[in-house]
């Protein structure tokens, strides 16, 4: 699925020593990284459950269609 790849690919991070303001964004950069992967993520696991529950539907359409 393209947006696991997509998702793998946002595992790099930015390293942070200290705790002045550039920090502070560099963890909030961070976050959104973080954010955005596990989003990526879930949508493509919400994609992969709905296509599987479509073909589950066409398949019962198909059997319904058969039995009338």
């Amino acid at each position: 699925m393209v947006n696991k790849q997509i998702a793998r690919r946002l595992t790099k991070r930015i390293d942070i020593k200290g705790e002045d303001e550039v920090d502070q964004v560099c963890r909030s950069v961070n976050g959104f990284i973080g954010y955005l992967q596990k989003m990526m993520i879930d949508v493509s696991d919400a994609t992969t459950q709905i296509q599987s529950e479509i073909a589950q539907l066409k398949q019962l359409s198909g059997q319904s269609i058969r039995v009338r």
